[in-house]
């Protein structure tokens, strides 16, 4: 948030959960530049809990944020989303589905998703956590050049 913040950037964030059930609600609202607060309020936005659904469907939540939550986009700006999960997706449809539905909300044509997820093929282990293979995740990041990384590094 401190680079954010210095930058010159004209950034929003929107923090939601894997859960889409939770109807597409972003945890402090959409998040500026000029939110009051900023750092305190992305600290407790993103501490979201572990009491949604056993089943993580991150890809369709996301689409579900977005369709909800039209003041979000800017037709000027490119759409990153960063998937940070310790198990794979489990959203009903194909990840290309995903990808192409997703990548209609990019106000300029650009859709990055980023995976912060565990390694294939067997997931990862890390001091007392563990993290499941994040397999599509991963397929979704690969799909539209985003960054990827172990969530046990």
């Amino acid at each position: 948030m401190d680079v954010l913040s210095e930058s010159r950037a004209n950034w929003r964030i929107g923090i939601s959960t894997t859960d889409a059930a939770n109807g597409g609600i972003l945890q402090g609202g959409i998040l500026t530049p000029t939110t009051p607060n900023l750092q305190d309020v992305f600290q407790q936005a993103v501490q979201v809990g572990t009491d949604g659904n056993r089943n993580e469907q991150g890809l369709a939540a996301a689409l579900q944020v977005l369709s909800v939550n039209p003041d979000f986009i800017r037709d000027s700006a490119e759409l990153d989303i960063v998937f940070v999960s310790d198990e794979d997706d489990h959203s009903p449809a194909p990840v290309d589905e995903y990808v192409k539905n997703l990548a209609t909300y990019a106000g300029n044509g650009k859709l990055y998703l980023h995976a912060l997820v565990g390694d294939l093929p067997e997931g990862c282990a890390s001091g007392t956590s563990a993290a499941d293979a994040g397999e599509r995740y991963l397929a979704a990041a690969q799909a539209t050049e985003g960054l990827t990384e172990s969530i046990c590094a």
